[in-house]
């Protein structure tokens, strides 16, 4: 198995812009590729499109290239790379990487794409907060290139791997909607009673100030409550964690600046944590309102809905707990609840 630069393997080419304001570059049938596009493993022809004459303007490369992006703000959190299905034009702030020798580009996508770690390496800032990966730094880089017949299968298998990763992430997300689907026949009922959250949550503001809890704890949208390091792989709390909020199993907490992308949860996996004292911590009146109940309605569409509204308007579009406490939830008595949430536990069970 050889060790090779990019360099060595293909020829780095700059994209370019065709004037935005000529509309006679524009509304073709010839591809433009952006950084938003690079999404995908594989670019074909759903993207804004360039004219004849658009394409006389522009850099075009070929069906086999990759495209990896070279400026931007994603390249802190990502570095995309793409393969081309056919030929496309892009902008300046992608690289595209055109084979010069007998090469399975399948291959090197999907070996870039499992070296993104050490790609992430090469970015620095290039002022303004963007991201940059320098062209040298990235010519340089090695890849390992088997023969041309295991680098096929080699692709093959990655690429059968990735179409099952697909049909599953395709079968969970239908999952996901059913069960939406399910919350909103059960609980969000528009004949349903419904009654402020008032009634049930009351703000908790314990201070961690004889600093007997050490365990900080965040709030994500997508795990619900984690530890900082295990999101960021360090610890981003203060030192001095006397003045931070105490959190107990079976209380609610959430960042008031992101509760309308989801961040809010009830703490489940630990008996206590502390959480910086930005967060509101809150608990719910368990005699009158199902704690599940309340869970499985928090992840309604209608009260995501109503979560965000109450964010607008707001300079910071912040969620204080008075605004939390007007949001009306249906409330039915005591008992049907405990009904609707063994339905609703099932169902979830069976999503994860």
């Amino acid at each position: 198995m050889k060790r090779k630069r990019l360099s060595e393997i293909f020829e780095f080419k700059s994209g370019s812009t065709p004037t935005k304001s000529n509309h006679n570059f524009w509304n073709g049938d010839f591809p433009w590729v952006t950084a938003k596009d690079l999404k995908t493993s594989f670019i074909s022809s759903t993207l804004p499109s360039l004219s004849e004459k658009g394409v006389k303007s522009s850099k075009i490369v070929p069906a086999g290239s990759l495209l990896i992006l070279v400026r931007g703000m994603t390249l802190f959190k990502d570095v995309p790379v793409t393969l081309t299905l056919r030929e496309v034009s892009f902008n300046q702030d992608i690289k595209a990487l055109v084979p010069k020798i007998p090469i399975n580009p399948k291959y090197i996508l999907y070996y870039l794409v499992y070296s993104k770690e050490h790609l992430k390496k090469l970015v620095d800032s290039a002022g303004h907060g963007t991201g940059r990966i320098d062209s040298d730094l990235l010519k340089n880089f090695p890849v390992f290139i088997p023969s041309i017949e295991t680098q096929d299968a080699i692709a093959n298998i990655i690429e059968k791997i990735d179409i099952c990763n697909q049909k599953i992430e395709a079968l969970i997300a239908a999952k996901k909607k059913r069960f939406g689907w399910l919350v909103t026949k059960l609980i969000n009922k528009s004949d349903q009673k419904k009654m402020p959250l008032s009634k049930f949550i009351s703000e908790i503001s314990k201070r961690n100030h004889e600093n007997k809890i050490d365990r900080v704890l965040s709030v994500t949208n997508h795990s619900g409550f984690v530890l900082p390091e295990d999101q960021f792989e360090r610890r981003v709390a203060s030192t001095d964690v006397s003045n931070y909020k105490i959190v107990t199993y079976g209380q609610y907490a959430y960042n008031p600046s992101r509760i309308n992308v989801g961040s809010i949860a009830r703490l489940d996996k630990w008996n206590d944590g502390v959480l910086s004292p930005m967060y509101t911590v809150f608990e719910l009146d368990e005699s009158i309102l199902n704690t599940d109940y309340f869970l499985h309605w928090l992840s309604s569409s209608e009260a995501k809905q109503r979560i965000k509204k109450s964010a607008q308007g707001s300079v910071r579009e912040t969620v204080s707990f008075g605004d939390l406490q007007a949001i009306p939830i249906p409330h039915p008595s005591l008992e049907i609840p405990k009904d609707i949430v063994l339905v609703l536990n099932t169902a979830f069970k069976k999503n994860v």
